[in-house]
């Protein structure tokens, strides 16, 4: 223990008296080590914690519908009756609601919630504890006999009702309606999904009065919107439980074929809604909803790749600083072993001087590692509702990632300063050594290797970033149109008094001062509803199999929209003519196609006076009276799908909608106009996404350019790390061969000569790093298959680029060293020691 202590006591002086190398060293540790604590961190949260305001959330199951491919999907009330009751290895089920929104007109502004409306069982399945009141009992989820009460989370109540501590019982406003507070949830708790935040619950009994658009949905089996949740048994686990679930899903698709069969003979492949679809059972323990499991293996390790790199790189830079360090001390190494200083107890010494440095750059990276993690989930670059207090574990991981650290950069360069020969030492204290400048080449070539690797990661995202705001999305994402949304079902509107609303507001609007064109759409440009249904020719069937069958049945997108809506957004009416106000309930039934879809129904024909059905073979038909530009409504990372267009004025029962203004200039004074207008005609209509198409585009890449620019920070960063190395060992090398370099200039080496010769050595090194690198990106770029847009993993350019950036930073820091060689003064330089 003394000599523990005696060389610790040592160390400190040692890096004490060399302040400029201890800071650059614990500031380039700290920052890779902090980089691997964050992504910890957050793997942590996400991963081992258990879920807040749930208990034993390990034994939790999701219970869902999924495609032969094992993406999953929703399924209907009836079916979740089915799979709750023939799931015996679960203590029970709840049905969850896939998302729902809520306006809350109670407690201050009209705001919009997010909700779940849940089974009577949701909260003691979850055994959520409560900070005020209950969950709901069984009287409460009686399907028929519905009990006006919700459930309040932790954050709403402060937030809205500032804690107030007798909310219960009291009454709050959702859309339109008066419920009764029953409970407050813990603080934190945010249901079985952390990936956006939940405000309210609801019984499943409320779904007719809460989603009044959506009523009778209960009894049907072929609307899917219901995601089961389910408690695991003692001693059972999940794969147990597949089986039984698939078993359900096979019996469920026999019994919906015959059905199907029942009604028409010759449809039942195509026709059966349960064809293709299985089931899957997911662990809920993460709090990741089951359709985001499947992509968190994937980016989980390229995150861990890149940030392992980063320690990789940094590792290797404090290495060649301690090998160049260890010239100054060759002297002081050597007589120590000349006084009889064992190598074995030299080696401890300089060990214990990394493991000091590692542990500072721990306590600093830990520091690193929580304000980046917490700057990330304010600053919703990372929108996930997690728990992210330092534990033990975090602690204990960043502990071993500072000792792996001290390790790696540490123990190579110890036993080599204590390899010395003692006389040539003593007598040339700065001396150049072959074996260490191999060594030192050897940690330059492994930076560059590693960082050409990271930079091209970054690089291709970058680029796939830059092509998805470059594509042509087939419509204006002007900042001169402005987008707001608002759902007059949540406020229990009839169609009359809709249809009144909407034609007031639009003529309220079109007065407004810098108002070119106004319209309405129940599917917003770049948002992220998306409403699909099949689509019928009339007069093309066949008798195949001695059956009458639909030779024409294909899935489009359907959007409602109001005249004037191409030219707000303009798009090109490629042939025929747009909506006008005459096509409403009294005129004919129209339609409007996309060019995609009149080449896919009719190529090589003119499609208009055609007919087609959206809702079966029966009809209505309606009759195509003009053919637009294809567009990409849900953004530019999305396909280019087949859209058809009804005028809304023939479907008055839309109520959740957007309104699209075009301006003649700034529309910031027109929003505030607007908003004013919409609350003078209903101060209980909460409205949301105020934006301009342009803000729109820009949120709706914002994930994956916060993505693209985090890896471009990790790649600038590596950039850094790598130039310095090769600076570094360049410099070194100077101080090392001063005296040679002054022989060679008092015999007649010109200048240009010493600047080649060390530029020369340096760029060997950096050809050798970069042509190492290009193999490790190409394995590495294989992880970005299906995370990039537009691009190749293995993209030419962004190879070049990237190479040819790191050639020209690495000739740089080349150079200046070289520069500085050229100018030794020959007669200093023999005097040099």
């Amino acid at each position: 223990m003394d000599t523990l202590l005696q060389d610790i006591r040592f160390g400190v002086r040692q890096l004490w008296r060399s302040p400029a190398f201890t800071i650059a060293t614990i500031a380039t540790l700290a920052l890779g080590i902090g980089a691997n604590t964050a992504l910890f961190t957050l793997g942590n949260a996400i991963l081992t914690k258990p879920l807040a305001g749930v208990l034993q959330s390990d034994r939790l199951v999701w219970v869902t519908a999924a495609h032969r491919s094992g993406q999953p999907a929703t399924m209907s009330y009836p079916d979740f009756e089915d799979y709750r009751a023939g799931l015996n290895h679960l203590v029970d089920l709840a049905a969850v609601s896939a998302g729902g929104q809520f306006a809350l007109s109670s407690g201050g502004d009209p705001e919009r919630v997010r909700g779940e409306i849940v089974s009577g069982n949701y909260f003691s399945i979850l055994r959520t504890p409560f900070a005020l009141g209950r969950g709901f009992i069984p009287a409460e989820d009686s399907v028929g006999k519905p009990r006006p009460v919700v459930v309040l989370s932790y954050d709403l109540w402060q937030r809205r009702y500032n804690g107030d501590s007798a909310i219960v019982g009291k009454s709050v406003i959702l859309n339109g309606q008066p419920l009764t507070v029953v409970g407050v949830t813990s603080r934190g708790f945010n249901g079985a999904d952390i990936e956006l935040p939940r405000h309210v619950w609801l019984p499943m009994a409320l779904h007719d009065i809460a989603r009044p658009d959506f009523a009778g949905t209960m009894s049907r089996r072929g609307t899917w919107w219901i995601m089961p949740i389910g408690r695991l048994r003692p001693g059972v686990n999940r794969d147990q439980i597949e089986p039984a679930a698939r078993t359900i899903a096979t019996r469920l698709a026999e019994a919906d074929s015959a059905r199907v069969a029942a009604r028409s003979v010759g449809r039942v492949a195509l026709s059966a809604q349960h064809e293709g679809i299985t089931a899957r059972v997911w662990s809920a323990k993460s709090g990741l909803p089951p359709g985001s499991q499947p992509q968190v293996t994937p980016l989980t390790i390229l995150s861990g790749v890149v940030t392992g790199l980063i320690l990789l790189i940094a590792c290797a830079n404090v290495s060649n600083l301690l090998l160049a360090r260890a010239v100054s001390r060759r002297r002081e190494i050597a007589v120590r072993l000349s006084l009889g200083a064992g190598r074995l107890r030299l080696v401890r010494q300089l060990l214990t001087e990394s493991v000091l440095l590692a542990g500072a750059a721990g306590a600093i990276g830990l520091l690193v590692a929580f304000w980046s993690t917490d700057w990330l989930l304010s600053s919703g670059v990372l929108p996930l509702m997690l728990d992210i207090k330092p534990d033990g574990t975090v602690i204990t991981f960043a502990l071993a990632a500072a000792a792996l650290a001290a390790i790696l950069f540490g123990l190579v360069p110890a036993l080599e300063s204590t390899r010395v020969d003692i006389a040539r030492a003593v007598k040339d204290a700065q001396g150049r050594d072959p074996r260490r400048a191999r060594l030192q080449n050897t940690f330059v070539v492994t930076q560059i290797s590693l960082s050409l690797a990271l930079l091209t990661t970054a690089g291709l995202f970058l680029r796939s970033m830059y092509k998805a705001r470059a594509v042509d999305i087939g419509f204006e994402a002007s900042s001169q149109v402005l987008a707001l949304s608002f759902d007059l079902g949540l406020q229990r509107y009839s169609d009359d008094r809709a249809n009144a609303f909407i034609a007031s507001l639009d003529q309220r609007a079109r007065g407004m001062p810098g108002v070119e064109h106004v319209s309405f759409t129940d599917v917003a440009p770049l948002g992220n509803r998306y409403i699909a249904g099949g689509i019928i020719v009339e007069g093309q069937r066949d008798t195949s199999g001695g059956a009458e069958r639909q030779a024409q049945d294909m899935i489009v997108g359907q959007s409602s929209v109001r005249p004037q809506y191409f030219q707000v957004l303009g798009m090109k009416l490629v042939r025929g003519r747009d909506f006008t106000t005459r096509d409403d309930r009294t005129g004919p039934s129209v339609i409007i196609i996309s060019d995609r879809t009149a080449r896919d129904l009719w190529p090589n024909q003119d499609p208009l006076g055609k007919r087609v059905s959206l809702q079966g073979e029966s009809g209505p038909y309606l009759t195509v009276v003009g053919v637009v530009s294809d567009v990409m409504l849900g953004g530019p990372t999305e396909s280019n799908r087949a859209i058809v267009y009804v005028p809304q004025l023939q479907y008055p029962g839309t109520k959740a909608l957007t309104m699209l203004v075009r301006t003649s200039g700034e529309p910031g004074p027109l929003a505030v106009g607007l908003r004013r207008e919409i609350q003078a005609m209903d101060p209980n209509l909460p409205l949301w996404d105020m934006r301009t198409l342009e803000e729109h585009k820009q949120l709706k890449l914002a994930d994956r350019m916060n993505g693209a620019m985090i890896l471009g920070a990790f790649g600038g960063l590596a950039l850094l790390l790598a130039s310095i190395g090769v600076y570094g060992v360049m410099a070194f090398s100077v101080i090392q061969r001063t005296k040679e370099i002054g022989i060679r200039i008092a015999l007649g080496a010109r200048r240009h000569d010493v600047i080649s010769l060390f530029v020369g050595r340096g760029m060997r090194v950096t050809l050798i790093g970069i042509t190492i690198g290009v193999a490790l990106s190409l394995g590495v770029s294989r992880l970005l298959q299906g995370l990039l847009f537009g691009l190749s993993p293995t993209d030419a350019g962004t190879f070049m680029g990237v190479a040819a950036l790191l050639t020209v930073v690495a000739l740089l820091a080349c150079w200046i060293p070289a520069r500085r060689a050229a100018r030794v003064d020959p007669m200093q330089a023999l005097r040099y020691e």
